[in-house]
């Protein structure tokens, strides 16, 4: 149980982060910026919700039916982190104040 906690914390601070972006973030979200800042690579508000979800979660939830010593675990669990991490950078990206 105890190799447990760190892959449901991670599925819990990433529904909240969806719900969270959804509600603030706007109907266009601007996902890739270019060097000089012009013309920036944009696309729905939902789907680029759906990314890092789908990250979040799937990793979570293949970390969580991993055997407890397999040698996979540490990875799935890199990349779900990596999703959340996707979440605060488009916040930030999209001019979204944190904290």
């Amino acid at each position: 149980m105890k190799n447990k906690i760190l892959p449901i914390i991670i599925l819990v601070l990433s529904v909240v982060l969806a719900i969270v972006s959804y509600i603030i973030l706007p109907e266009t979200v601007i996902t890739q910026i270019t060097l000089n800042s012009s013309n920036p690579t944009t696309m729905p508000k939902i789907i680029a919700i759906l990314i890092p979800f789908a990250l979040s979660t799937g990793f979570s939830v293949v970390s969580l039916l991993q055997k407890e010593n397999s040698e996979n675990k540490p990875k799935f669990l890199i990349v779900a982190v990596i999703g959340i991490l996707v979440y605060f950078i488009m916040m930030v990206m999209n001019g979204v104040q944190i904290g």
